[in-house]
């Protein structure tokens, strides 16, 4: 389902199926099962439910996804965002909380970021 630039949309979506939103909600997005996309032009504000969200576009509010939350080169969430799996593109903008379930770790303990790539040494001088 798609929905247009136009659209403008103050209360619930619920959604048995994959959703694309290029316009403007205010409220709730529940599609526990499925995709949301968020397409570079959409402004939302709502507290969103889903098995992966991926924003493109400008988000505010709190994201909670069962299996992954992407953050475009041009997409931004502000809210807290809670998730197995995260992943942000150079250029993506975040402000807020990451809460990632299933992750191991006891109180106060840093549970360190996996390096993907090696880091690249300054020879001295």
């Amino acid at each position: 389902m798609s929905i247009g630039r136009s659209v403008v949309i103050k209360g619930t979506i619920t959604a048995a199926e994959n959703i694309e939103i290029a316009g403007r909600v205010e409220g709730t997005i529940d599609v526990r099962d499925h995709l949301v996309t968020i397409a570079p032009d959409a402004k939302i504000f709502a507290k969103v439910s889903a098995k992966a969200v991926r924003v493109a576009g400008a988000l505010t509010g709190e994201v909670t996804a069962t299996d992954r939350v992407e953050v475009c080169q041009d997409g931004s969430i502000e809210g807290d965002v809670s998730a197995p799996r995260i992943a942000m593109q150079d250029g993506a903008v975040f402000h807020g909380r990451i809460d990632m379930p299933g992750m191991p770790r006891r109180a106060g303990e840093v549970v360190p970021i996996r390096q993907t790539a090696p880091l690249a040494r300054a020879a001295n001088g």
